[in-house]
Parts: C-alpha cells; structure tokens; sequence
C-alpha cells in the first residue's frame, strides 16, 4: 500500500508547474530626453502592454530628489482607462507609499512581490509626491525622469494629471513625453495550472506524513 502511495505522490509532484519568471512587458529606460518633470498631484502615463502575460510582479519609475529633506515619498497607484474619453477611473491597485531617495541626480524606485491582475492591454500608473518640503510658497519637489520612446510596449505622447476640483486632464506639449518605468509581469495560471499545483502541494503533505509512518 505504501508503494502505491509513493508512486501517486512522486507522479503528483512531476505535475509541479515549472518555475515562472517575471518578463518585461513595458520598458521606458533606454532612450533619456535629459529632461525631468516638477508637478504636483496624482501624476501617471498611460502605457499598452507588449506580450500575453498579465500578472503584473515589478514596477519600477524613475525620478531625481535634490537638495530636499530626505522625507519624501511616492505614493503609487493603477488605474483602469474606462473613464469618459479614456481617462482613468477605476482603481486598479493603491500600493501604498515608499520613501525616496534623496540628493541623488537619478534614482529607480523598484517594487517586487505584487500580484496584480491587469485586465486587457491598456492602464494608467501614477505617482503622487508626499511629505515634500514646502516654505512659503515655495515647493521642494521631487522630479519625474522623461523617456521616450519605450522599447517595448508603447505609450501617447501625454501624461495624466489629477487635480482636485478638475478631475483627470492631459499634460500635453511638445517637451514633454513619457516617464521613465519598467513593468515586469508573468502568465495569468490556468485553472489547470492551479489544480494541479494544489495536488502537487497536498501530495508534499502527504509524502510527510508517509515518511513519518
């Protein structure tokens, strides 16, 4: 009987799904317009997605934070274009906020370990700056990097910005174009991938508890 139930177990885990890993399926890092941009508000790039996978697990953007306090921080979300005329509208994902760098030229903030479902080929990121140093009316603000073209997937050439009262407009001019991110992602599993895999981890508890008897 135990022979059996180890040969059921070591078939179970050959049905392992094999290792995923993360593909870049929008990328604006290569191609620097030497060009940075200081706004305040919720400010973001609607970018089109290259490839099939769709479960987003990296975000990365690019800004610069000179001769400020060090207390600043981005706050990141992602939004559906469903919108009137396409402006963003349903919220996808708030990831939170994350410190900044700061009296550096040119960092990248890196987000690791999300999970987000990204339903079609199309959404809006934005970045709103938080806890920047104001003295009088002036503001000590962090700066977005300017990219263009992305190398792979694609991006207008505008950015989205919210502010209160006026709802989503488009920052469009001719020395502005997209902002400098990478956006890495892996296949949405198939139901199948998913029964499988959680065979494959009752027949790990099984194989335990075989051991142990």
């Amino acid at each position: 009987m135990k022979k059996l139930s180890l040969i059921f177990i070591l078939f179970s885990l050959l049905l392992t799904p094999a290792i995923v890993f993360s593909t870049p399926i929008y990328d604006n890092t290569n191609n620097s317009l030497f060009m940075n941009l200081y706004t305040t508000g919720q400010v973001g790039d609607e970018v089109t997605l290259a490839g099939s996978e769709r479960l987003v697990t990296e975000f990365m953007f690019g800004y610069i934070n000179a001769n400020v306090t060090g207390n600043e921080k981005a706050r990141i979300r992602f939004y559906l274009n469903d919108g009137e005329d396409g402006k963003p509208k349903t919220l996808l994902k708030d990831l939170g906020s994350y410190p900044l760098q700061a009296n550096k030229s040119d960092n990248d903030l890196i987000i690791t370990g999300l999970n987000i479902l990204i339903p079609g080929n199309t959404f809006t990121w934005t970045v709103e700056w938080e806890d920047f140093k104001v003295e009088g009316e002036k503001l000590y603000l962090p700066a977005y990097r300017l990219f263009n073209p992305p190398t792979i997937g694609s991006s207008g050439d505008f950015i989205w910005q919210y502010s209160e009262g006026l709802g989503w407009g488009k920052i469009d001019t001719i020395y502005i174009d997209n902002l400098k991110a990478q956006i890495k992602a892996e296949p949405v599993p198939e139901p199948g991938i998913l029964i499988l895999l959680g065979i494959s981890m009752a027949s790990i508890v099984g194989l335990k508890r075989w051991w142990k008897d």
